[in-house]
Parts: C-alpha cells; sequence; structure tokens
C-alpha cells in the first residue's frame, strides 16, 4: 500500500506552539479571509505534489497559518511574515534532511516547478521553511 504523504490545511491551519492547541481559523476568525484561505490552498496543494514527488515522507507542519497578533509573539518573526497571509510553512527539519533535499538540484528543479522558494538553511535552525510568494531578492533559496 502506497504511504500518502500529504499534508491538509487542517495541519497547516493548527496551532503548533503548545499554549494555544486547535484550529487557529476558530480562534482568530476575524483575520481569516478569503484571500488567505485561498493562499494556504495554493501553498499546500503545490507543497503536497513536491514532497510526495520528491518521497519526503513523515514531514510534520511546525507553523502554518499565524494571524497578526499570534506571529507578533513569536520570536524573532518578520512583522511582515507570509505566514499571515497563507504564503508560507515551516516544516520540523531537526536532521536537515529536507533543507539538504531543497538544496539540491533536484530539489532546486522541483521548487522552480511548482513556484515555491526556500529560506536558506542557515536562517532557519531545526526547520524547514517554503512560501509561495518570490522574496525582494527573487532568489530561490533566500536569507532571512
Amino acid at each position: 500500500m502506497e504511504q500518502t504523504l500529504m499534508i491538509t490545511l487542517a495541519d497547516y491551519f493548527h496551532a503548533y506552539d503548545g499554549k494555544e492547541p486547535g484550529d487557529m481559523r476558530d480562534r482568530y476568525p476575524t483575520y481569516m479571509t478569503p484571500d488567505i484561505e485561498h493562499n494556504a490552498e495554493i501553498l499546500v496543494a503545490c507543497v503536497n505534489v513536491v514532497l510526495t514527488k520528491a518521497g519526503l515522507n513523515g514531514v510534520k507542519v511546525s507553523s502554518g497559518w499565524r494571524p497578526a497578533p499570534y506571529n507578533a509573539a513569536v520570536p524573532g518573526a518578520s512583522r511582515t511574515s507570509l505566514h499571515m497571509t497563507g504564503q508560507a510553512v515551516d516544516f520540523d527539519d531537526s536532521d536537515g534532511r529536507l533543507d539538504d533535499f531543497f538544496m539540491s538540484v533536484a530539489g532546486e528543479a522541483l521548487l522552480v516547478e511548482f513556484g515555491l522558494w526556500h529560506e536558506h538553511p542557515s536562517s532557519t535552525p531545526k526547520w524547514c521553511h517554503l512560501q509561495s510568494k518570490p522574496p525582494p531578492s527573487g532568489n530561490r533559496h533566500f536569507y532571512k
């Protein structure tokens, strides 16, 4: 039987800090917009295809959508974080296998094919950040 490698929208919208478990859409309904929901659907779909094509199983979302007040409480989070617009996701990557893959030629090819950008591993110790909007530099692998 083939293993499903998918993350779900529920995974994406879940709170991960342990302080506020549950669906962020329920906790911050006034911050949720149709545009954010649409952005998240596109991001999750692209990420799922990339993870499946790469055979990267067992990934766990460590940060998905972060409404502005929640984002403001995240240490080191940008005030303009794409997590707030449903255009960024972080995965637990304590062993570095996700970052290693996305830094490879094959990984970069999938990022290009599916319109994703990757924050450089030196900026994201222990997690892997992907986003569906180009950074200001336009670089496929960028620094915070």
